[in-house]
C-alpha cells in the first residue's frame, strides 16, 4: 500500500512512501506545492489507481489568533482535494503522531521542532531539511497503523 503523509504547515510539506521492496526509512520527500500535490491525489484517488493509497493529514488542532492564515487556508485545500478525488484521509492530529518521540513531550514549540527534526534525521541516516521532517515522521507513525487504528482516525466525507 501507498501512502502519502501530509504537513498543512506553512512551510508544509509531504512525503510519499517507498515502493513495497525498499526499506521503510526510505520516502520521497517534498515541499508544499498545492498543485502537484492535486496531481498526485488525482491519480492515486482515480479507480484506475495501479494499487491502494492511504492519506494522512496531519489535523489542524489550533483555533482563533495561533493558527497563520495560510495554514487554515493549506488545510482547508488539502481536505477539498482529498474529498473531490473520493478520498477519505486519515486525520492525525499532532500529539497522536508525535507520541512515540518521548523526548518531545512537554517541551515548547521551538525545541519540541528541534527534537523531531534531530529524530528524522537519526532515521532517515542522515540530514533532512526541517519543512520536511514532519511529514517524514508522520509517515512513519503511518506504518505502524492497525487496520482498528485506521478506521478510528479516518475522517467520514459527511464529517467537517
Amino acid at each position: 500500500m501507498m501512502t502519502i503523509a501530509i504537513d498543512p504547515g506553512v512551510k508544509g510539506a509531504y512525503a510519499v512512501s517507498p515502493r513495497e521492496n525498499q526499506p521503510r526509512t526510505h520516502a520521497s520527500l517534498f515541499a508544499m506545492d498545492l498543485d502537484k500535490l492535486a496531481t498526485l491525489l488525482k491519480a492515486v484517488g482515480s479507480p484506475h489507481a495501479p494499487y491502494p493509497t492511504q492519506v494522512v493529514v496531519e489535523k489542524l488542532t489550533g483555533t482563533g489568533q495561533g493558527v497563520p492564515m495560510a495554514l487554515g487556508q493549506n488545510y482547508g485545500e488539502i481536505l477539498g482535494m482529498c474529498r473531490a478525488n473520493g478520498i477519505n484521509p486519515i486525520m492525525v492530529p499532532p500529539q497522536v503522531w508525535q507520541r512515540p518521540y518521548k523526548k518531545v513531550a512537554g517541551v515548547d514549540y521551538e525545541a519540541r521542532k528541534k527534537a523531531l527534526h534531530k529524530i528524522a534525521g537519526e532515521m532517515i541516516g542522515g540530514r533532512i531539511l526541517k519543512p520536511y521532517a514532519d511529514a517524514y515522521l508522520i509517515l512513519q507513525w503511518a506504518y505502524a497503523l492497525s487496520e482498528i487504528d485506521r478506521k478510528r482516525y479516518t475522517r467520514c466525507h459527511g464529517e467537517s
